[in-house]
């Protein structure tokens, strides 16, 4: 079983990978804690950190309503 979600884990990272968009993963039990940010935020000058610390991420999240 450990097996299979180490692989399953390795097949989704690598799909997250090739797509050319940001993609993440957030905690939902600690409000703006992300767990997971794909590479492709690089392109765009932010580290994680300096990504959710920016305020960037939710301006474009909730400027889109």
């Amino acid at each position: 079983m450990e097996s299979r979600l180490v692989q399953a884990e390795a097949k989704y990272r690598f799909l997250v990978e090739q797509i050319p968009a940001i993609t993440y993963t957030a905690a939902l039990d600690i409000p703006g804690k992300l767990l997971y940010v794909s590479p492709q935020l690089s392109a765009l000058g932010y580290s994680p950190d300096e990504w959710n610390q920016s305020g960037w991420r939710a301006a474009q999240l909730y400027s889109s309503r």
